[in-house]
């Protein structure tokens, strides 16, 4: 457990925070040269999002810090830019990998009791693991959940609230 992440697989909330928050998340992917690897399942998450009530949340809290003057629309757009441009000089990976059922076991027992939603990423990343034994497979997440149980029940994967060379406190 020792070795360094040689690769992060990119949570679903890491995104949604670079576009609430954005600083910690933008930097680490401004400021770390590493391999970011982003699962079909966060694709899938992120359009479905859209169609919850935790978009219409998200859409209230960017309103209320519109109507408070804490930044502008032009501000809004620009910091928006800046993220999609920052996400394309990134080394982002899209996969598209289905996990074997071992890994899908596994990641039940790992997490499924905590919060089922976690059970993809979480059997991605093991899937990955046992596939590319020579790498380091990192979860870069601000869950809880995944944060807390991994480190508990499995030692070949990690979970980190931001990548080991992001240079941001």
């Amino acid at each position: 457990m020792s070795r360094e992440c040689s690769a992060y697989l990119v949570d679903t909330n890491v995104i949604i925070s670079a576009v609430i928050r954005g600083d910690v998340p933008r930097r680490c992917l401004e400021t770390c040269s590493t391999r970011y690897l982003v699962p079909e399942p966060v694709i899938e998450e992120l359009l479905e999002l859209l169609a919850t009530e935790d978009f219409q949340d998200i859409v209230d809290r960017i309103e209320r810090k519109l109507s408070k003057r804490r930044f502008s629309v032009e501000e809004l757009l620009a910091r928006e830019i800046r993220l999609v441009a920052t996400l394309l000089r990134s080394s982002i990976e899209y996969l598209d990998v289905k996990p074997d059922i071992g890994s899908l076991v596994r990641a039940e027992e790992v997490i499924g009791h905590r919060d089922p939603n976690d059970i993809p990423i979480v059997a991605i990343a093991l899937h990955l693991a046992k596939t590319y034994r020579n790498e380091k497979i990192c979860i870069w997440t601000d869950d809880r959940d995944i944060l807390g149980e991994l480190p508990k029940k499995e030692q070949a994967v990690k979970a980190v609230p931001k990548p080991h060379c992001c240079k941001v406190s």
